[in-house]
């Protein structure tokens, strides 16, 4: 799938995701977080998503906090796609991504990591 270039601001942090060839995604480390996309052309943005959790639960809401989707991710570690329609003649489109629980591996008894996870999402235009 084409990915695209956004920002994610976790936790007050902004950070541009450019995908890379070694990890093509970005770990959403807050229970709550803005994705925001620059120039993308056409009706939706595919967000492909992965949590290592059991029963993480992902919203995401408009601009103005209208919920637009509400998705139960089926198996952790799996990647799944949330469509999400775009804006009508914006330039920029801004979400807010919700979870349900972000953990450290370490935290869950899994393994020595100690950085916070909750969701790896990598933008795409197809399904």
């Amino acid at each position: 799938h084409p990915t695209i270039s956004f920002r994610l601001e976790d936790g007050g942090f902004i950070s541009s995701c450019d995908p890379l060839p070694n990890e093509p995604f970005c770990w959403i480390t807050t229970v709550a977080s803005k994705l925001s996309f620059d120039g993308v052309q056409g009706d939706y943005v595919y967000l492909e998503v992965m949590s290592p959790w059991t029963d993480q639960r992902v919203l995401v809401k408009d601009s103005n906090g209208a919920l637009i989707s509400s998705t139960k991710l089926k198996i952790p570690g799996s990647w799944e796609s949330i469509p999400v329609a775009l804006p009508k003649g914006e330039g920029t489109s801004e979400f807010s991504v919700v979870l349900s629980q972000v953990h450290s591996p370490e935290s869950q008894g899994l393994s020595k990591d100690t950085r916070r996870l909750g969701l790896a999402v990598r933008p795409s235009l197809t399904p």
